[in-house]
């Protein structure tokens, strides 16, 4: 459990500025729309391109680089916008995709590879983001491609103390690990009194690897594949009231009900699909919990993940707050940056042939373009 009430928690950090790209005083706003000004005025083509070529290559150069390079992978992100009526806006702006995420002991990105050459790559809470220009002045089809080398540690089993804690994590790290739905906001679950009696129950006693257990195994166990079509589905509240939860849905539950009774806690979202739910244990580092298999306890963290959340900074153009590794298109209107054309997230080709697409993926090093 954490140490600190939430009061004390605002007694010992003060509201801080929410930064952006750690810009000092700048708000994504302001930097997003001067970005789109300069795109605008810049034009160019960014139809179909030899994406995969330009992927070898990376991994050519990358392997050349990085001998021994057993803990690396390559995250891929390639984005579509098709040529046809749907989703697609004819109009100017800018796509902005995640493309792979950054935590101590868990992942590090080392270099960000993008086709075309992308506009801007921007640091967000840990969350690496790519940006180009949406030149969609005419229906054609526009793709973007954008690939990070990134460093995992090497698979090992965890294995719990007997008397697990997060003493030694950082104080810094644990603010930001323990913000809860009021102060990170999202899903509007800060006035969601169904949360706070839900995290409660379902926590039980201590210690906190024990605790997020049944959490994820609850909000697991509430899954339905339907849920996401009734009306309720975007109602985040409704769905723990009602214990029936989209996969997406039982997933910011679990990670916001963890930090409602002060459980350090992050989402991962991995590059084939899958949902992460992480904790922080003294003496093994962060552990995660598949809330998509069977939960059956804690391993190591995968390699080839794409964003992590929530964040504590302000980023407008990002799909749900990275709850989603979705691109899409963003324009400036009347003094704000709104989307404007909206792609859906797989991890297979076969499921992109007929919607515009955000396709995410990973491999070894050793094995790209082998």
């Amino acid at each position: 459990m954490s140490t600190h009430t939430r009061d004390e928690r605002r007694a010992v950090a003060p509201p801080r500025p929410r930064p952006w790209a750690a810009a000092s005083t700048v708000t994504a706003l302001v930097v997003l729309a001067v970005a789109l000004i300069l795109l605008l005025h810049r034009g160019g083509d960014v139809r179909a391109t030899s994406f995969s070529d330009a992927r070898c290559d990376a991994a050519s150069e990358w392997r050349a680089a990085h001998p021994d390079g057993s803990d690396l992978h390559v995250v891929s992100t390639e984005i579509r916008f098709r040529d046809g009526p749907g989703d697609f806006v004819v109009a100017e702006g800018i796509v902005v995709a995640p493309l792979a995420m950054t935590l101590g002991g868990v992942q590090d990105v080392l270099d960000v590879r993008a086709t075309p050459p992308p506009s801007r790559v921007m640091h967000v809470d840990g969350n690496v983001v790519v940006a180009w220009e949406y030149a969609g002045r005419i229906h054609r089809e526009m793709r973007y491609s954008a690939y990070a080398l990134v460093r995992t540690p090497r698979d090992e089993n965890v294995a719990l103390p007997e008397a697990p804690s997060f003493a030694s994590l950082e104080r810094e790290a644990l603010l930001d690990a323990t913000a809860n739905a009021r102060e990170a906001g999202g899903h509007d679950l800060g006035r969601c009194k169904a949360l706070e009696r839900w995290a409660r129950e379902t926590a039980g006693a201590p210690p906190h690897t024990e605790q997020l257990l049944r959490i994820v195994r609850r909000a697991a166990a509430g899954i339905r594949d339907t849920e996401e079509k009734q009306s309720r589905a975007h109602d985040t509240c409704a769905s723990i009231r009602d214990g029936a939860f989209s996969a997406h849905r039982a997933f910011v539950v679990a990670v916001m009900a963890a930090r409602q009774v002060g459980i350090p806690a992050y989402g991962f979202i991995s590059a084939s699909g899958r949902y992460y739910v992480a904790t922080f244990v003294d003496g093994v580092g962060w552990a995660t919990l598949d809330l998509t298999a069977d939960v059956a306890g804690f391993t190591r963290p995968p390699a080839g993940l794409v964003t992590r959340t929530p964040v504590i900074a302000e980023f407008d153009a990002v799909y749900d707050d990275f709850w989603g590794p979705h691109a899409a298109a963003y324009r400036e209107q009347m003094g704000s940056v709104r989307p404007m054309s909206w792609t859906k997230w797989v991890t297979s080709t076969s499921d992109a042939r007929d919607t515009d697409s955000t396709i995410t993926s990973s491999i070894p090093l050793a094995e790209a373009c082998r």
